[in-house]
C-alpha cells in the first residue's frame, strides 16, 4: 500500500498520507446493558431463543462504540437449518431467511424502548 500510495503521489502529484493500523481495539460488552439486554431479548423472542455464546477472537468495527459508550454486542440469526439455501455468512451463495430481517429490527426496536 505504501508502494502504490508512492506512485500515485508522483503520477498525481499529490501527497498521500497513509495511516496503517493494526487491528482493532478488544469488543467488550458493558455488563449492565448486556444483562438488561438479555432480559429483554428473552421477553421479546423467548427464552429457548437466546443463548450465550462463547468468547471469540474476531475483529469487530463496533468495539469504537463500545469503547466510547456503553454497549451490548450481539448476534442474531439469520439462516434456517431446515432450508435448502441455508449456507454461511461470508459466502457467495448466503441467502439470508427473510423472516430474521423482521425478527431483526423488532427486536432493535424492542431493545430501544426498553432500556
Amino acid at each position: 500500500m505504501k508502494d502504490i500510495a508512492k506512485i500515485l503521489e508522483k503520477k498525481y502529484d499529490v501527497q498521500i498520507d497513509l495511516d496503517i493500523r493494526k487491528g482493532y481495539p478488544a469488543l467488550f460488552n458493558d455488563e449492565k446493558v448486556t444483562q438488561k439486554n438479555v432480559l429483554n431479548a428473552k421477553k421479546y423472542l423467548g427464552e429457548e431463543n437466546v443463548v450465550e455464546l462463547p468468547i471469540r477472537m474476531t475483529a469487530e468495527d463496533f468495539s469504537y462504540f463500545a469503547n466510547e459508550v456503553p454497549s451490548c454486542f450481539y448476534r442474531i440469526g439469520v439462516g434456517n437449518p431446515r432450508a435448502k439455501h441455508n449456507y454461511g455468512l461470508h459466502t457467495s451463495k448466503f441467502n439470508i431467511e427473510e423472516d430474521s430481517l423482521k425478527i431483526g429490527m423488532g427486536l432493535m426496536a424492542y431493545l430501544a424502548i426498553s432500556s
